[in-house]
């Protein structure tokens, strides 16, 4: 009997046994949050919706309607406007980029309250 073979299978069994035990750690621990998710539908179906994200119509927009709004930031070109909603400084940030042309783009920033 060749007893380089049985430790040599013996290794791979161990090594393949750990790595399913990390990999279902790993996927059951790193799951998405459900508000988390919540929050991400919203927030597309209203950037996917708006004609324009450089506009303050958007902002009232949002502040309107996301409940769990704690700031909003856009930025286009050399401009930035930042609008504070709550005081909350833990939040999931969101951000969606518009592509209007070459060089030509905003950057939209939302901070959801989670």
């Amino acid at each position: 009997m060749n007893y380089g073979r049985v430790i040599e299978a013996g290794l791979i069994v161990l090594a393949v046994v750990l790595f399913v035990s990390k990999a279902y750690v790993l996927s059951v621990t790193n799951y998405s949050k459900d508000y988390a998710q919540t929050a991400n539908r919203a927030l597309a179906y209203i950037l996917l919706n708006s004609n324009c994200l450089n506009s303050s119509e958007f902002i009232q927009y949002c502040r309107q309607y996301v409940d769990d709004l704690v700031y909003i930031q856009w930025a286009y070109g050399s401009t930035r406007v930042r609008l504070s909603v709550s005081s909350s400084s833990i939040c999931y940030t969101i951000i969606a980029v518009a592509i209007y042309g070459p060089g030509n783009y905003s950057v939209l920033e939302i901070g959801v309250r989670g």
